[in-house]
């Protein structure tokens, strides 16, 4: 799968209300298809992976853009 981009954003343990960090992965996967990583709801618990269109995949590029990080994707080529 390739990396197409991160979201991270600050919560809350409902018990301790301690701030932690959680990010959420947007991958594309070789058959072309799309796969959201979110995080799990406390830091630790696993990630659960939801698929994604790509209509999916722009609307999330839209929702809270200022917490997206875009991956950089270099195509190499092989030499000529």
């Amino acid at each position: 799968m390739q990396l197409i981009a991160t979201r991270h954003y600050d919560d809350w343990h409902p018990v301790t209300l301690e701030s932690f960090e959680l990010e959420d992965r947007m991958y594309r996967k070789p058959d072309g298809s799309f796969v959201l990583m979110v995080a799990g709801p406390l830091p630790g618990d696993p990630a659960v992976e939801e698929s994604y269109s790509l209509a999916g995949v722009f609307e999330w590029f839209q929702e809270c853009s200022c917490q997206i990080e875009r991956a950089v994707i270099v195509n190499e080529c092989p030499p000529i």
